[in-house]
């Protein structure tokens, strides 16, 4: 346990030597390393590209190069799958796409994994087999690799060796009916093979017949096929779009009856569908759009004219590239707007959708979630859209009941803010608020988007970010192990991200009522270990001496006391005290608030330069003097009215 906490250390050595353990504790099959090492493979999605190196390697290890060759390896990488949940198979995905790009495994892997898929190999289980067809998928998926004189693709390397009718067969057969994951898988292997099919071919019967077969799968099953099967649809039917209006009128039939019966099952396949198809036409939109502008600035030019006259029209707006660049945004808006017009085959739901969502019938149930997620895809298309239902939207994330509702807010609120950053930021606390959702999986997603969100700088940091510093405390430990690795990758920002927040953040929770005094140390020591830097802390020293002075709680200056604690601190933020010690002198017959300046000093003692030890000697006596003063009743032992507290947060 202590090793695995080690994962999330600020210190790279700490993590790639808690690897290198864990590796050869899965070796000797010791107790608790098989959970270790699927924490290993979360590590796969860090900045820190020695850390995801080092991760592959202990993979390759552990399943790729182990004895008994492919035979033996095939079955290790799909025991990889048992058991694992979201979160971990995306990570096992983001994987094996690096074994493929790095060409890790070999052509004989694909073949056996395939051999799996279909059962072939003897005493295979339909585990496997659904295992295999979900590694395959994964290796699918893997972008272009390779050097300029071949180039690769997951699904350049692995479409040859699988058969599409066989893996129908087998996906959509009987098996389908005991393996609720397996016809999802399939579709997702559909979705990602290298080449298109005919209109006609068999594939878009047996993928139309179960999209609109709404009775004969459990709920959760189907909406995870049918937003695969519709994946697969506009990825290898040439004309998608018609193909999928046919089975959402077929849907709409279901759903509406033809004597006016309503099905809410119906409805919330139906919604699911038209949201899903929104969203694909929408990335067929922008391909189109895109090739617009590759094939306009891949135009001639005329000999006559000089760079410097192509450069001057496209500036004016008159040159091919600019004129091609206005063709392709002026057929990108057209499309969205055909999507979402409300007398269109898709926009018509749009009203149905938001009044579903908010409704309070509670017999509505998975109607509701279907609508919210479908609206919700649908803002994703336009931002006249998203501008509408945006309050609507984090109304029932802060209110509604449905534990689904808001967790698929949750996560739709990432493609919201990607696509429309202007008009969500706004509601960037409203997301926040997310992280205190009673529900451990709304915090989860939460965490996951916002942690997205800030480290690709789509979302600005502020100090709402204190509410993600919290999490380090929090009871779950997957939220505590998510936190610890946003801290640690916000410290690698270039841009000092993490330093810059610390006035705003210490601020925040130095008042904090949603934290005890062991856990604010327990958060501080963990975010201020990265601020190593000496210009940096004897900055810090200097406002938490002045923070001191505007303190208005006994607890607020203990806290401030344990910040100094935490601090990684030089010769010259040690002496930074001794020089402010006015400023804090007032605070030192508070419990808590001496001995933690003790610790400083005690610190900065050991330290094995002689100018450090004078300044901590110098700090040391400061501290004896008022101690004197305090235990012979000279001094008061609270924090006395704060002076001008309005300025506080100006100070810090």
């Amino acid at each position: 346990e202590g090793i695995s906490k080690l994962l999330g250390s600020r210190i790279v050595t700490d993590v790639t030597e808690s690897v290198h353990f864990l590796t050869v504790a899965k070796e000797f099959n010791v107790d608790g390393a098989l959970q270790g090492i699927r924490r290993v493979l979360l590590l796969i999605w860090t900045r820190d590209s020695s850390i995801r190196d080092v991760v592959v390697d202990a993979f390759k290890h552990l399943y790729v190069d182990i004895e008994g060759g492919v035979r033996a390896s095939v079955p290790a990488l799909l025991s990889l799958a048992n058991g694992a949940n979201l979160g971990e198979m995306t990570s096992l995905e983001e994987l094996i796409k690096n074994f493929v790009m790095k060409d890790l495994i070999a052509d004989e892997h694909f073949a056996l994994l395939w051999d799996y898929a279909t059962m072939k190999v003897p005493n295979s289980s339909p585990m496997q087999s659904s295992n295999a067809i979900a590694l395959l998928g994964m290796a699918l998926a893997a972008p272009a690799f390779g050097d300029k004189g071949e180039m690769y693709t997951g699904a350049k390397k692995v479409s040859p060796f699988i058969d599409v009718e066989q893996l129908v067969r087998e996906a959509f057969g009987q098996r389908s009916r005991e393996d609720s994951l397996l016809a999802s898988r399939a579709c997702t292997i559909l979705s990602r093979m290298s080449k298109k099919l005919p209109a006609g071919d068999e594939v878009f019967k047996v993928l139309s017949s179960a999209v609109v077969s709404i009775n004969t799968l459990a709920e959760d099953v189907w909406f995870s096929m049918a937003e695969q099967a519709i994946n697969a649809i506009y990825h290898l039917h040439p004309h998608p779009d018609g193909m999928v209006l046919a089975i959402i009128k077929t849907l709409h039939g279901k759903a509406f009856g033809t004597e006016g019966k309503v099905s809410r099952r119906g409805i919330a396949f139906l919604l699911f569908v038209v949201g899903q198809a929104s969203l694909k036409q929408l990335i067929e939109a922008e391909k189109v759009a895109s090739s617009m502008r590759i094939s306009s600035a891949n135009k001639d030019i005329p000999p006559e004219m000089n760079k410097e006259d192509q450069a001057l029209e496209d500036d004016l707006g008159v040159g091919a590239l600019a004129q091609g660049e206005m063709e392709a945004e002026e057929y990108r808006i057209d499309a969205e707007n055909r999507i979402v017009n409300e007398s269109g085959p898709l926009g018509r739901y749009i009203p149905i959708m938001a009044k579903i969502a908010t409704s309070s019938d509670p017999d509505m149930g998975v109607a509701r979630v279907s609508s919210t997620l479908a609206l919700a895809k649908m803002m994703a298309v336009s931002s006249s859209v998203c501008e509408k239902y945006v309050e609507d939207l984090f109304k029932l994330f802060r209110e509604s009941d449905s534990v689904d509702v808001r967790c698929n807010i949750a996560i739709a609120a990432g493609d919201l803010f990607y696509r429309f950053p202007n008009i969500l930021e706004p509601w960037s606390s409203s997301l926040y608020a997310g992280l205190k959702d009673a529900d451990v999986g709304v915090k989860r997603n939460t965490l996951m988007v916002l942690t997205h969100l800030i480290l690709n700088d789509m979302v600005k940091v502020k100090g709402q970010v204190v509410s993600i510093l919290v999490a380090l405390v929090d009871d779950d430990q997957r939220v505590q192990e998510m936190s610890q690795r946003f801290v640690f990758e916000l410290s690698k920002k270039a841009n000092n991200a993490l330093y810059n927040i610390l006035p705003e953040v210490i601020s925040n929770l130095t008042t904090s009522e949603d934290v005890n005094d062991e856990q604010f140390s327990t958060i501080v020591r963990l975010v201020l270990g990265f601020i190593d830097k000496e210009k940096q802390t004897e900055t810090l020293v200097s406002k938490l001496c002045m923070r001191f002075k505007v303190a208005d709680s006994d607890s607020q200056a203990r806290r401030l006391a344990i910040c100094m604690q935490c601090l990684n601190l030089g010769e010259k933020g040690v002496r930074k005290l001794v020089e402010m010690f006015t400023s804090y002198s007032h605070c030192l017959g508070i419990e808590g608030v001496l001995s933690s300046l003790q610790a400083v000093t005690a610190k900065a003692k050991k330290s094995g330069k002689s100018e450090m030890k004078a300044a901590a000697v110098a700090l040391e006596e400061k501290l004896s003097g008022e101690e004197k003063k305090v235990e012979g009743g000279e001094e008061g032992g609270n924090v006395p009215a704060a002076p001008a507290l309005a300025g506080a947060a100006a100070t810090f």
